[in-house]
């Protein structure tokens, strides 16, 4: 009888602490799709790799535990986001991104790396927190 009640529990318990382990960190799951679109293009290596993904993950978990208010609240954060980024970067990176889509014909396309990683990244972090 004991053992037809512990099994059960000790299976399901199992379960669902395995799936809670690869639900993971949703922030560092998002830092990663997005870096490796910014590793294509840039070459980075390990150090400046895991720079980032620090810097973006702490900026994540940030906005996620305390989202900003209004969109000057938002931009101000984007910024400082981007000053980071820049850090982890040497100069040679810095150069190219800044000049990454300068070839293109069509003035609109003409964004830079870091903005359209920014971007992209910044849309699915950054919720504007709405007034009750």
């Amino acid at each position: 009888m004991f053992f037809r009640i512990i099994i059960p529990l000790l299976l399901i318990g199992g379960l669902t602490s395995t799936a809670a382990m690869a639900q993971g960190n949703p922030c560092a799951d998002l830092v990663k799709n997005h870096l490796a679109t910014l590793d294509q293009h840039l070459d980075l290596d390990f150090k400046q790799m895991k720079c980032l993904k620090d810097k973006a993950t702490a900026f994540c978990d940030k906005n996620r535990q305390n989202p900003p208010q209004t969109a000057a609240q938002k931009d101000k954060r984007v910024n400082a986001f981007r000053k980071a980024i820049l850090e982890c970067l040497d100069a040679r990176q810095r150069q190219k991104v800044i000049t990454h889509f300068k070839d293109k014909r069509d003035e609109r396309a003409r964004r830079n790396l870091l903005d359209a990683f920014i971007q992209e990244f910044g849309d699915e972090v950054i919720i504007i927190k709405k007034r009750s």
